[in-house]
Formats: structure tokens, C-alpha cells, sequence
């Protein structure tokens, strides 16, 4: 320690210089590099038996990583317009979406709709068969003596004259059998002309299939239409679903702006179709969601933190210049520690981005107490050098036992086999080194340069402020 106050001492502009030039070399690499990694699978090693399996399941068969909408509403037939119109829109959103489904297309189905049955329905149409054959039979049987009557005009003109005579008719007993002879009659002659045209009894009686007759107590098309979409609730709830491809690059998360543009269509398609909710959910929206949560948090716990040290340090000093050289330092080494994880790890994730607001709550003591010794030792008179040196060969040592213990527990998390935690711990690990590198280098050489053109007496003047009474 004494060799580092004498070279800190000889050459402050230097290493403060090469500081924060490395400072600003972090602040490139974290604007160029900056990415957080936040599939969950990805948190895990890949020697894991599980790993080893999902990893050759995705790469054989896909994955099943997808957006999936939601569209609520007590009309089914809306529902159904709205999973068109979402599929057609995500359709769109090539190449980050690969395959739309939104229906099964069941035309294909349609001829054989039979097999959709139930056993009762089959034999409940089987029975309407059987009707009909049987009353195919006994309309060839009448239309056999039919056609002997035709053959007979006369005897059929004949008949109709007896029953249209009046005093038949005027019996009101007879107008039963009158009335059943008159449909026979049009029959009859409807079934004449017909052979005198040439065509047969069987065409112009059979004017519908069997199979529409066996299938006319159900609609096949509203069956079809309400099978074809992904239902829940009778209609009332519809999924459509978007298997991702392509992931974007300067986003957030793999799938961040698709994620935003789906929840801004949805947003106008609802004034489109009132009292329908339409929500995007899946894992591509829920790491986008995860990642979003993370940043605003950890700015949150970063800007909170800040705010408090500010405090603490406004509270205690009763000035603010004095420890703003201090907090200046430590986000020097935060910065490091930045560059640091982004060039050798090559990425954050959701558990390491965490490490700022930790480095800032800890690298913060490092400093304070190089302060304290410091100005404590100015006010007994000792010059700067004396202080520097004093601070650095008897706090500084305390500081680097202190914060290699607090680091070397850090670094062993490393040997976690769960790589979220295996990555904090080197991020974390490293940035106590960095913090202690700058607290015990840097930051004496910034006091060196702001304090050696005053005297002695204003030294002294400076350090009656630096303690509670």
C-alpha cells in the first residue's frame, strides 16, 4: 500500500486520466453491447439431462414458443370475425412470425361430416334410411299400378267424374275420401304426362338425397364454424396462435417490438368490435414483459439508491462537493464493472442485471471510509501526501480485506451449475474488485489534485466537518 500512495502521489493526472478514459470506453461498450438474456432455458447448463433433451426436441421438431392471443366476447360469430382479422394482421409480422394459426381448415371434412357423429345419431340415421328404402319400395309398387291406370285414361276420368259429381259432394262423410282422391288424381296426371315425356317415376320422386335427409337435424356449417376456430366457452372465448421465427435484433427482449405492435393493434380492433377484449399473452410476451419489469426496476432500485447516498451524504458532510468527488469515483467503477461483464460475460440477465444498485449500496463504503481517514488526518496537520499514504496503509487495508472477503463470496457462486446465478456471481465478484481498485487508486489521486494548492489551514478548516459530534 505504501508503493501504490507513492505512485499515486507521483502521478495523479495520470491515473486519473487513464480512469476515466476507461470510464468512457466502458460507456461505448455498454451503448453497443448492451443485452440481456432473459429465456429461462438459457438460465440453465446444458450439460443437464432435461437440457441435453429440450434442446434436441427443439432442433428436431421446433419449439413451441408463441404468442397467443385471447378474444373475449358474449357474441361467438364477433369472436370469429375478430380471429380472421387477428390471423390476417399477424400474418404481417414476418419474420419474426412464421406460422399463424387462427382456424383448421375442416372443408376437407365436410363430405364425411358422418364420422362426427355419435352412435346414437348413426343409428338414429341409419333408421332414417331404412324408411326411406322401405318407402322407395312401396312407391315402385304404387307406381306400378299407377301406370296400369294410365294406361287406362279413361277409367280415371271416369272416376274423377264420380267423385266430382254433386250429390257426392254434398254428403259432408264423403269429403274425407274426397279429399284423399284429389291429391291421388294430381299425382296420377302429374305422373302421366311425365311418362308421356319420357322420364321415369323414380326422377321426379327423388328430389332428395338420403344423406341429406339423414343429416338435415343439424348444421353442418355453423358445426363446422364453431370447431374450426380454437373455442372455449361455447365461442365466447377464442385463441388465435403465432410461432415466432426470427428473433429481432436492438431489442430488449428476443420478440420486444412484435410483442408492442400485436397489443397496439389489439388496442384498435377493440373500438372495432364492442364488448370484445382482446389480450396477447404466450412466453415471446411474457419474456417481453419479464425484461421490461427488470430494466424499470433495476433503474428504480439504481435511481433510488442514488437518491439515498446523495442524502446520506448531503446529511453527513453538510456539503455537497466534497463527497460528490466520492460518488464520482464509484460510478467510474460501476461503469468498469459494465464494460467489464458485457466484454467477458458478453450479456446480462434478468437475475445480474441486479448488480448495479448492489455495487452502488456496497462500492459506497469503500470510498466513505478512504474520506473519513483522509480528512482525518489532514486535521491533525498531516500534508497531503502524509494523508494519502496514512489512509491508503491503514484503512486501505481494511478495505481490501473487507471487500476481497465480500468478493471472493461472490465468486462463488460460480460454481453454480444455474448459469443466472454462476453469471451474477462473476459480474458481482469482479465489480468488488473494481470498486476497491478505484476506491484505493483513483479516487487519492482525485483528492491529491483538488487539495494540493490549498494551505494548510484550509485543510484543517475542511476536515471539522467531516465527523458527528
Amino acid at each position: 500500500m505504501g508503493f501504490i500512495a507513492r505512485l499515486v502521489c507521483a502521478y495523479p493526472g495520470v491515473i486519473v486520466t487513464v480512469g476515466a478514459l476507461l470510464a468512457g470506453a466502458c460507456i461505448w461498450i455498454v451503448v453497443t453491447r448492451f443485452n440481456v438474456v432473459n429465456n429461462t432455458s438459457d438460465l440453465l447448463s446444458d450439460k443437464y439431462p432435461s437440457k441435453i433433451n429440450y434442446n434436441e426436441l427443439r432442433r428436431d421438431f421446433g419449439s413451441d414458443y408463441r404468442f397467443i392471443v385471447l378474444i373475449q366476447s358474449p357474441d361467438p360469430v364477433q369472436n370469429r370475425r375478430a380471429a380472421d382479422e387477428i390471423g390476417t394482421y399477424l400474418e404481417t409480422l414476418k419474420p419474426q412470425i412464421t406460422t399463424v394459426l387462427s382456424k383448421i381448415d375442416f372443408s376437407a371434412v365436410k363430405p364425411r361430416l358422418l364420422f362426427t357423429r355419435s352412435p346414437d345419431e348413426l343409428e338414429k340415421i341409419a333408421t332414417q334410411i331404412e324408411d326411406q328404402v322401405n318407402l322407395q319400395k312401396q312407391t315402385e309398387n304404387k307406381n306400378q299400378k299407377i301406370q296400369q291406370m294410365a294406361l287406362d285414361l279413361n277409367s280415371i276420368l271416369a272416376e274423377a267424374d264420380q267423385k266430382f259429381d254433386d250429390k257426392y259432394l254434398r254428403k259432408k262423410e264423403n269429403w274425407t275420401d274426397f279429399k284423399k282422391f284429389v291429391a291421388q288424381f294430381v299425382s296420377i296426371l302429374n305422373k302421366v304426362a311425365a311418362q308421356a315425356d319420357g322420364k321415369t317415376l323414380a326422377q321426379e320422386e327423388s328430389k332428395v338425397s338420403l344423406d341429406d335427409n339423414a343429416l338435415d337435424d343439424f348444421d353442418a356449417n355453423e358445426m363446422l364454424a364453431e370447431h374450426e376456430y380454437f373455442s372455449l366457452q361455447a365461442g365466447k372465448a377464442v385463441l388465435v396462435f403465432a410461432y415466432t421465427g426470427e428473433e429481432e435484433k436492438d431489442s430488449d427482449a428476443p420478440f420486444s417490438n412484435t410483442t408492442e405492435k400485436i397489443r397496439r393493434h389489439l388496442k384498435e380492433l377493440e373500438a372495432k368490435y364492442p364488448g370484445a377484449q382482446l389480450k396477447l399473452t404466450g412466453e415471446p410476451a411474457l419474456d417481453a414483459d419479464e425484461m421490461a419489469a427488470t430494466k424499470t426496476d433495476t433503474t428504480k432500485a439504481t435511481c433510488i439508491t442514488l437518491v439515498l447516498i446523495i442524502g446520506l451524504f448531503l446529511l453527513s458532510y453538510r456539503t455537497f462537493l466534497r463527497p460528490a468527488f466520492t460518488f464520482s469515483v464509484l460510478i467510474m467503477a460501476v461503469l468498469w464493472s459494465l464494460g467489464f461483464a458485457l466484454v467477458f460475460v458478453g450479456h446480462f440477465n434478468i437475475l445480474s442485471i441486479a448488480v448495479i444498485p448492489m455495487v452502488l449500496g456496497i462500492g459506497i463504503d469503500f470510498g466513505i471510509q478512504i474520506l473519513g481517514r483522509y480528512e482525518e488526518e489532514l486535521g491533525q496537520g498531516r500534508t497531503v501526501n502524509e494523508a494519502v499514504t496514512v489512509a491508503l496503509q491503514h484503512t486501505g487495508v481494511a478495505i481490501i480485506t473487507g471487500g476481497s472477503t465480500t468478493a471472493a463470496a461472490f465468486f462463488t457462486l460460480c460454481f453454480n451449475d444455474f448459469v443466472g446465478l454462476a453469471e451474477l456471481g462473476v459480474i458481482a465478484g469482479a465489480s468488488m474488485i473494481f470498486c476497491i481498485t478505484a476506491n484505493l487508486v483513483v479516487l487519492p489521486a482525485v483528492f491529491i489534485l483538488r487539495d494540493r494548492p490549498r494551505s494548510p489551514a484550509q485543510l484543517k478548516a475542511q476536515s471539522s466537518n467531516s465527523a458527528w459530534h
